[in-house]
């Protein structure tokens, strides 16, 4: 297997920025050849990426294969992200009416790119985790189990309920 470092090399590139948000290239293509660009852009808006971050976008099926063939491994007919190199590359094809979202959680582009913004923020490559964060914001489940059944049964001689209707755990008293 190659670098993906290596994969990028291999390809020319026109590289931009914009003000707040991550650096964007097109592979082997010029951006003004490239359909997905303008969307793509749009929703690199919302979700957010590093602006140390470079996100790359294949405009043609045979660039995103040749990416496949030499990466080896991927998972994925939308995008992947390499955390250590910061960089994400993004199948612009997803931005065709034919592309399948069926075999994905997610189901649009922009909720593609929270996905791999996940795996960035939440420094994961777990994609339940990835699939959270694009869904709710939050790298962890935001519920504790033991304070969930801590609340449920505040009964207890070690346990009460405080003003915010949360238990809290105290030590029992000598002979309690």
């Amino acid at each position: 297997m190659k670098s993906p470092l290596a994969i990028l090399i291999l390809f020319s590139f026109l590289a931009f920025t914009q003000g707040h948000a991550a650096t964007v290239s097109g592979l082997n293509t010029k951006p003004e050849r490239c359909s997905a660009m303008a969307p793509l852009l749009a929703d690199l808006n919302t979700a957010q990426f590093p602006a140390d971050w470079t996100v790359y976008v294949t405009c043609d099926p045979g660039t995103w294969q040749s990416i496949e063939q030499r990466v080896g491994g991927v998972n994925t007919g939308a995008a992947f992200t390499d955390r250590k190199q910061k960089f994400t590359i993004v199948n612009g094809m997803m931005y065709k009416p034919l592309f399948s979202f069926a075999s994905y959680v997610q189901k649009t582009p922009e909720r593609i790119l929270r996905h791999e913004v996940g795996h960035i923020i939440c420094n994961t490559s777990s994609e339940d985790v990835a699939d959270r964060y694009a869904n709710t914001g939050a790298c962890h489940k935001e519920t504790n189990s033991a304070l969930r059944a801590c609340n449920k049964r505040c009964t207890s001689l070690t346990e009460n309920t405080g003003p915010d209707n949360k238990c809290i755990v105290r030590k029992p008293f000598h002979g309690e």
